[in-house]
């Protein structure tokens, strides 16, 4: 197997990763106010989409970008030939979802394990896919 291929799939199997660990029920994490001393926690999966509505737009979009993402890493890698655009679009979406997840992490000021991990993980997604 040759060297974009391996690098093709460590980068589809990353993304897959982060997805697994997106659709998780404790994946986001959002804070709420009971009162104005107390605070409570609560978690939602990345593609529960009720949390536009609680402010947190930011999750929902990450995970349909990291899906198409996948998708087209996955299209990149069953492909005969190599794309310069497909390899540029898988790029550019790896990096949007890779910044918006370290948005997600800032913003929110609630981090959770799973988060970090999300992170983590589409920044090794993003650092193998082939600028084309």
């Amino acid at each position: 197997m040759e060297v974009r291929k391996k690098k093709t799939l460590l980068s589809l199997l990353l993304l897959a990763a982060a997805i697994v660990l997106m659709a998780l029920p404790t994946s986001a994490v959002l804070t709420f106010a009971t009162s104005p001393t107390e605070t409570v926690e609560k978690t939602f999966s990345y593609f529960n989409f009720q949390i536009f509505g609680m402010g947190a737009v930011l999750p929902p979009i990450i995970a349909c970008l990291s899906v198409a993402a996948a998708l087209i890493t996955l299209w990149n890698l069953l492909a005969k030939e190599e794309s310069a655009m497909r390899n540029l679009a898988a790029w550019i979406l790896s990096l949007i979802c890779l910044l918006g997840s370290l948005g997600n992490l800032l913003l929110t000021g609630s981090v959770g394990w799973a988060g970090i991990g999300i992170a983590v993980l589409l920044f090794g997604a993003f650092s193998m896919q082939k600028l084309a």
